[in-house]
């Protein structure tokens, strides 16, 4: 089986965020933003997607907006490269997850 883990460091001007995901963990969660509904946020999805998930993320320039966006930029960075380049690694599968088409 293919390891799907990642480390993402993004430093900008305005904010520094560190990100260490394991797509095949168990929910485990370590999440410091400085923001506690992002951190209440991010620790949800990181549970409930049995993602093994740490982020660090800290503003420069006390603007929140910079941060909260910094931060999914990191965490959607570093999901695509732990899932890599490959086809098949494209789909995750959870229990009790579907695909559902779109209804017009």
């Amino acid at each position: 089986m293919v390891i799907r883990k990642s480390k993402i460091k993004r430093e900008t001007k305005e904010t520094s965020v560190s990100v260490a995901l394991n797509i095949d963990g168990s929910g485990k969660t370590s999440i410091d933003t400085g923001i506690g509904f992002l951190d209440h946020l991010i620790t949800s999805f990181g549970k409930h997607a049995m993602l093994d998930l740490a982020v660090k993320a800290r503003s420069k320039d006390k603007i929140e907006h910079h941060l909260i966006e910094d931060t999914a930029i990191a965490v959607g960075l570093s999901i695509d490269k732990a899932l890599g380049s490959s086809y098949s690694s494209w789909f995750v599968n959870r229990q009790g997850s579907w695909k559902q088409g779109r209804h017009y």
